[in-house]
């Protein structure tokens, strides 16, 4: 049985993540702080990086990011919390956004909120569950919170998700997210496949554009949720760095604490030898 990765709190802001700033400035690029304690990580200290990083733009803004980080490093912050602050700085107005597990539809509307224009004209919104009680369950979620003219952006697939393909073209997605087990407060032995969710996060990778993010939330404690991981795990062992950037977050000392993993396709102009695989691609 695979042992988790899990990245400390240090090797977590060593890696490459998307934070978006007052600027425009799209991403802070590889991180080296050499503090040793998660409470001195302030915003002067990010300011520093910024200048190493050559950045342009303030950063204090990027605190508001790693802030929820550092709460689920001392336990007082969910894993959806952390996801969803992460989604809401990657995602914007017009974007194509997928959730590969609508469940009870909090995480689609979060995906939604973020890629809806306000007159609804832009940004478009994929979900996929299995179950039709979920399906019903978020599209009652997404009326509540979306105007009628956003809601015509919005298709929820009562279907496989490892069908994105046939939904979501070729490098269109800016993100897409998975939080795979069973419908929280539903059947219990209704729950993702191993297969089926190896599939779908194949699938994705083709339909992600560059710069854009694949959100996993993965359980390990129900039947199949270790060999699930597992999969997902050595496929993203196979993937090449100049191409993409893979991290894990977790609780180890928790039997049924979720499992974060992050699949970041880095953008095309990061390097040549990158472009050239995605021609080949």
């Amino acid at each position: 049985m695979r042992s988790s990765p899990f990245l400390s709190f240090k090797q977590f802001v060593s890696t490459e993540h998307r934070n978006y700033i007052a600027s425009g400035v799209r991403l802070v690029r590889a991180v080296h702080l050499r503090r040793p304690q998660v409470g001195l990580l302030d915003t002067g200290c990010l300011q520093r990086v910024a200048r190493r990083s050559n950045l342009v733009a303030p950063i204090a803004a990027t605190s508001e990011g790693v802030e929820p980080f550092v709460e689920f490093v001392m336990g007082s912050a969910r894993v959806t919390t952390v996801a969803h602050r992460m989604w809401e700085r990657i995602v914007q107005p017009g974007d194509t956004v997928v959730d590969g597990t609508c469940g009870n539809g909090s995480d689609t509307v979060a995906l939604a909120k973020a890629a809806m224009s306000p007159d609804g004209k832009y940004g478009r919104v994929v979900g996929f569950d299995i179950q039709s009680e979920a399906i019903a369950s978020t599209q009652s979620a997404l009326e509540t919170a979306l105007t009628p003219a956003q809601m015509q952006r919005v298709e929820l697939i009562h279907g496989c998700h490892s069908a994105i393909s046939d939904y979501v073209g070729p490098l269109e997605a800016r993100l897409i997210c998975f939080n795979l087990g069973y419908l929280p407060g539903g059947d219990h032995s209704l729950i993702t496949q191993p297969q089926t969710s190896l599939d779908a996060v194949k699938a994705s990778m083709e339909v992600l554009m560059p710069d854009g993010l694949i959100s996993i939330v993965a359980y390990t404690r129900h039947e199949g949720g270790q060999e699930e991981y597992d999969n997902i795990c050595d496929l993203a062992e196979t993937l090449s760095p100049k191409v993409w950037t893979v991290t894990t977050q977790g609780v180890m000392n928790r039997r049924k604490s979720p499992i974060m993993i992050h699949l970041h396709k880095k953008p095309l102009a990061r390097s040549r030898q990158a472009t050239a695989m995605y021609r080949e691609g």
